[in-house]
This record gives C-alpha cells, sequence and structure tokens, in this order.
C-alpha cells in the first residue's frame, strides 16, 4: 500500500498525480537493479533514448540534434509528449519489457506490478478516507520507473525504424546500432496492437511517399538543384528523453510519421498530445 496527500487544489481523484511512498529497501534493491541492468539496458536503448536514468541524457541529446541541424539541414523536427504518460502506462507491457534487459529483472518487476496497487486518499479538511486501486502506470518515487518506462516504449520505437528502413534502405538513419534482434523487438509491439489498428497501420505504409517524391520536394522546398540531394541525404531521426519523442524527418514525412508514432505507441496505451514543429 502506498499512501499518499493530494494537492490540495485538486478535487477530482483522475486529476491527482498518486506519489508513492516507497520502503527504503525497494529503493536500495531497485539501485541494485539500475546498476544490474544497465549494460543491457544501454545496448538496447542507445541511440534513441537518453532518459531512463543514463546520466547527462539531456545534454547530449540536445546536442545531437544541434549537430544534426548544422550538417543536415533538411527536413522538420517534430516534438511528441505523451499525455499523462507515468500514469496511463500499461502494466503489463512494463513486466513484459522488462525482459528484454534481464529475465530476471522481469521478474523482480512482476512482483512490483503484476498486481494492483492500493492508493490512500486523505483530502484536506475531513477524517474520511478514500482507497482505490490500479493497474495502471508506475509509482512516482520508484527508482526504476524511468527505465521500465523506456524499455516499455521500445518496441513501438524499433518498430517505427523498421517500418522506415524497409521503406527507405538508402536513408540515413540515427538511431543507434540496431540490435540483432531488432525485428523481434518491433513485432512485440505489432503484436499488442489490436485488428483495426493493425489495418490502419497497413494502408498508412502503403501510403508512405517513395524516395523520389521525398527528393523532389525537398528540392524544391530548399531550392536545390536536380542533382544537389541524393538518397543518402535524406535524414531520419527519433530521440526521445523518456515520453518525450522528438523526431527528424523530411517534410513530406512529418504528417506521416506522427500517424505512425500514434498508432504503434497505441500498443503501451498511451496517447500524444499534438505534435509541436520546431
Amino acid at each position: 500500500m502506498c499512501p499518499f496527500d493530494s494537492f490540495k487544489k485538486k478535487k477530482d481523484k483522475n486529476d491527482v498525480r498518486p506519489i508513492g511512498v516507497p520502503e527504503p529497501l525497494y529503493k536500495i534493491v531497485g539501485l541494485l537493479w539500475l546498476d544490474k541492468t544497465d549494460p543491457a539496458a544501454k545496448k538496447l536503448l542507445r541511440g534513441i533514448q537518453f532518459g531512463g536514468n543514463f546520466a547527462a541524457g539531456a545534454e547530449a541529446l540536445a546536442r545531437l540534434f544541434q549537430i544534426e541541424i548544422e550538417t543536415s539541414p533538411h527536413g522538420e523536427i517534430l516534438k511528441l509528449d505523451l499525455r499523462n504518460f507515468f500514469n496511463e502506462l500499461c502494466r503489463g507491457m512494463i513486466v513484459d519489457d522488462a525482459e528484454l534487459a534481464d529475465p530476471l529483472f522481469a521478474l523482480y518487476v512482476a512482483g512490483l506490478y503484476g498486481e494492483e496497487t492500493t492508493y490512500v486518499y486523505d483530502p484536506a479538511n475531513t477524517d474520511a478516507r478514500h482507497f482505490f486501486d490500479t493497474r495502471w502506470g508506475t509509482v512516482q518515487g520508484d527508482v526504476l520507473s524511468a527505465r521500465l518506462a523506456a524499455l516499455a516504449i521500445l518496441p513501438a520505437q524499433r518498430k517505427l525504424f523498421s517500418i522506415l528502413r524497409k521503406k527507405y534502405p538508402q536513408a540515413l538513419f540515427s538511431a543507434g546500432p540496431p540490435p540483432e534482434n531488432e525485428e523481434k523487438i518491433a513485432e512485440a509491439c505489432t503484436s499488442r496492437l489490436s485488428a483495426q489498428d493493425k489495418e490502419e497501420l497497413h494502408e498508412l505504409i502503403s501510403s508512405l511517399p517513395n524516395m523520389e517524391e521525398i527528393l523532389q520536394d525537398e528540392r524544391r522546398d530548399s531550392g536545390s538543384n536536380s542533382h544537389g540531394l541524393q538518397p543518402e541525404h535524406v535524414h531520419i531521426s527519433l530521440r526521445a528523453f523518456v515520453d518525450d519523442q522528438t523526431v527528424k524527418v523530411p517534410r513530406l514525412l512529418s504528417e506521416k510519421v506522427e500517424r505512425l508514432l500514434s498508432i504503434l505507441f497505441r500498443s503501451t496505451k498511451t496517447e500524444f498530445t499534438p505534435a509541436k514543429t520546431l
């Protein structure tokens, strides 16, 4: 049981973010698991995820985009933020995808997130006490939250790159070296989508522009001559700081990729706020 105090001005319990107070022992064990899974997590997440308990991740993320803008000015940068992410993330995904780092880690996580968490809500200026259960989200205060969240959304991220690599094999991708089991990781995302989502995904993939259409659009937009931009200059990247997803793609792909991510992230039961063009 994790007690918490609500914010005084928030009356609706659905508008209150529960603040867990894990026992010190859980924090110590969590820190030990962070250390044990660090090599595997870095191998899985490198090039994509800059949050999830990695040192100086925000600075590295900002610097990489600065370099890319200077060296590859073509395309657009979109920022997508997952709405109420840590509260709405499906716990089934949290448990399943912890296994990507270590099967024993997944067993430990199942003990924490495999069952409902009961929260205690003590309204201000009243003696009433309310209890409610949840099977969603991580517990704030859990030192594993960011690492678990990063692993839980990895299949959706890898599925995006799997789709785009097949469609544009000559493009320049910034996603770190793909793991040997990228297709297996990506398939975990597909298997969690509904039949309707899969149909929508298939139609969207079929509607993606071909490389020549992208090049022609980029040449018109940049004013380059017809030989100035080649397929290997087309740059596609997705980098995340846990729930914040930042994408750099050709202008003709920006809307399509936003829709692709929206569908793929349904596998985690989360939704994006409207994208911002940077």
